[in-house]
């Protein structure tokens, strides 16, 4: 009996202890399901559509000539502000009169002609923005681009209605994740939480890209094999080959290997047809006629020692081989007819030898392109001769260079600013690069789109600007930023490169101005939702036909619909999104929701490129909804 009674109080504590596990079992899961609700409800505010805010225009004054609208400009209270900043950026000396932007000459052409691209900024004018919007019949397609601030995955989920299928180049250049310019992170999974960041990016973006497309990603060695993971699962069907860029000759020190090079993955349609070359890939296989290295002397070869004979900034024929006596005086040697003896000598004036032998190099003629070379105090400018393979297939080393970061990456910045602001970008890309990549991606013969969602200084910008000066296109960009820099940086170095192609320590210098108009504008982002979202006290407790494990607790409360009244008797839904933000731009925002371009903006409706014209008055509640209120 004594052993029955001891089973039996054994086995009853053994029931009590799983019945006490299978309750807290039962009520960690509650405790679980409930708190996913919250993390539901955070990804939830995350994913959703943005409300665009405090949008303004950059537009150069060329663009208002000969309307109503620059009369009002010049009378408007704002001109002193506008030509404060105008100066502040180095356009303008203090000599400047606001009348000297009508004054013309005798033949009534403009008497500062440089003036007409003074890049005005409508934040100054807010009342005349619609004015000056009023001036085209079809608004987006007059726009050169777009300036987004905003973290980029937010501006991507918005955007992405607006810009499906649209773009033909994306030019990224990411956070490379090395020590220097490590991201900070939460937890100790560097390079899985550099991965789950980049590939949610390039996946969103993929819904962007028009049937014919080339995608460019900068990287260094840290990241190089995660991001071609990454990329080969996005783009499994697609051709994607990663390039060697050589962009510090000097090296960066390390241990063992000083590092010479970066990469820059390029993704494209297919390899089974001519894609990349028939776009014109020069400056990339864009390599100097004369020979280096070890083996590039005279004494090597001598029928590669010749003049090459430039007139009018084209190769126009070939001298001949000299006697080994014969030494020119100079690189560059001028004649009397206006020509140039071009001679392989280099900046140590030590003779050198062409590539191509004499009786070879005629076969060339046609790709040979005069550049002038870099040029000191000490040492003058001379023509070099560089020759172009437009035709062949690329390389994978890419070795040119103008694809220097120091030299046309950070000395860009600092001819355009001074050096305090340049210091927060220590070796953004070679601007020769990036205006190489784009070149390659899209044809000559119509302009592009060009996305850029890690827009650091601008570089990407800046590069669609030069190659639409030179060439005449009307390539358009959009660029994403969500740095502070965007307002310090980004806005005025798209200015600044509108309103003259040629800078030194912040000053204009001469050079050439570009038409421009570009709309720039923050969006809504996850913290300012998190601030303005109402979530209302409730017992939780109060359907007793239902627990809250049963529902999502948030489906019932208020979000952001404090910016609605709504009659019950008339059926109807008024918005005041006034209650929500001062500053939101209601036909931006309703453009990114419906995925239509903007033809014209007026006081009571935006007018879209296919007709359809929504109020700005009273708006469809139904189409703002998803911004207000998320299940």
């Amino acid at each position: 009996g004594e052993h029955l009674w001891r089973s039996v109080g054994e086995y009853s504590w053994y029931i009590v202890g799983e019945c006490t596990w299978y309750i807290i079992g039962r009520l960690v899961t509650k405790v679980i399901d409930f708190i996913s609700q919250f993390e539901d409800e955070l990804v939830k505010i995350w994913n959703k559509p943005k409300f665009v805010r405090n949008s303004h225009y950059i537009i150069t004054l060329d663009k208002l000539m000969g309307s109503a609208v620059l009369a009002q400009v010049l009378a408007h209270p704002g001109l002193a502000a506008q030509v404060q900043e105008w100066r502040d950026l180095g356009m303008l000396g203090e000599d400047f009169r606001p009348e000297m932007l009508t004054e013309t000459d005798p033949t009534g052409a403009p008497l500062y002609p440089k003036y007409r691209y003074l890049p005005l900024d409508t934040r100054y004018f807010p009342d005349l923005e619609l004015d000056i919007l009023a001036l085209f019949d079809d608004l987006d397609a007059a726009l050169d681009g777009w300036l987004i601030h905003s973290e980029n995955y937010q501006a991507l989920n918005t955007l992405l209605a607006k810009y499906r299928r649209r773009i033909q180049a994306v030019y990224i250049d990411p956070p490379y994740n090395a020590e220097t310019s490590e991201i900070l992170y939460v937890n100790t999974y560097k390079h899985s939480s550099f991965a789950s960041m980049i590939d949610n990016r390039i996946d969103v973006s993929r819904e962007f890209l028009a049937q014919d497309f080339v995608y460019y990603v900068a990287i260094d060695e840290v990241e190089q094999n995660l991001l071609g993971n990454v990329l080969a699962q996005s783009f499994g069907n697609n051709k994607i080959v990663c390039v060697t860029v050589i962009h510090n000759r000097r090296g960066q020190q390390g241990t063992n290997f000083s590092a010479v090079h970066e990469y820059v993955y390029v993704t494209f349609t297919s390899d089974k047809n001519k894609y990349i070359g028939d776009r014109v890939f020069n400056a990339i296989d864009h390599r100097t006629l004369r020979d280096s290295g070890t083996e590039s002397y005279r004494t090597d070869a001598k029928n590669c020692f010749y003049p090459i004979i430039v007139k009018g900034g084209h190769v126009i024929g070939f001298g001949n081989v000299p006697s080994d006596d014969f030494h020119p005086l100079s690189a560059n040697e001028v004649q009397p007819d206006g020509t140039i003896l071009v001679w392989p000598i280099d900046s140590t004036n030590k003779e050198r030898k062409w590539r191509y032998a004499r009786q070879s190099v005629e076969s060339i003629l046609s790709e040979l392109e005069v550049v002038e070379g870099k040029g000191t105090k000490k040492k003058p400018r001379t023509l070099q001769i560089y020759f172009n393979k437009a035709a062949g297939t690329q390389k994978t080393v890419w070795d040119n260079e103008t694809y220097d970061a120091s030299e046309y990456g950070t000395k860009v910045l600092q001819d355009l600013f001074d050096v305090s602001i340049t210091n927060e970008f220590q070796y953004p890309k070679s601007l020769r690069l990036v205006e190489d990549c784009i070149k390659a991606a899209l044809p000559l013969a119509n302009g592009g789109l060009v996305l850029d969602f890690f827009a650091g200084s601008g570089t990407t910008a800046h590069a669609v600007m030069n190659l639409n000066r030179e060439d005449g296109m009307r390539h358009k960009y959009i660029l994403v930023e969500m740095g502070d820099h965007f307002h310090t940086v980004i806005l005025p170095r798209i200015k600044k490169v509108a309103f003259s192609s040629s800078w030194k320590a912040g000053q204009a210098n001469g050079g050439q101005g570009l038409s421009q108009f570009v709309k720039y504008y923050d969006l809504e982002q996850y913290e300012d939702v998190l601030h303005r979202a109402h979530y209302a006290d409730a017992d939780l407790f109060d359907n007793p036909y239902e627990t809250p494990y049963q529902r999502y607790i948030f489906l019932r409360d208020v979000k952001m619909l404090d910016a609605l009244d709504m009659d019950a008797e008339q059926n109807t839904v008024h918005l005041h999104l006034e209650r929500l933000y001062p500053d939101i731009d209601l036909a931006e925002t309703l453009s990114q929701r419906r995925g239509k371009w903007i033809r014209r903006i007026t006081p009571e409706y935006v007018e879209f490129q296919d007709g359809e014209r929504l109020s700005l008055t009273d708006p469809d509640w139904q189409i703002v909804k998803p911004l207000i209120w998320w299940a």
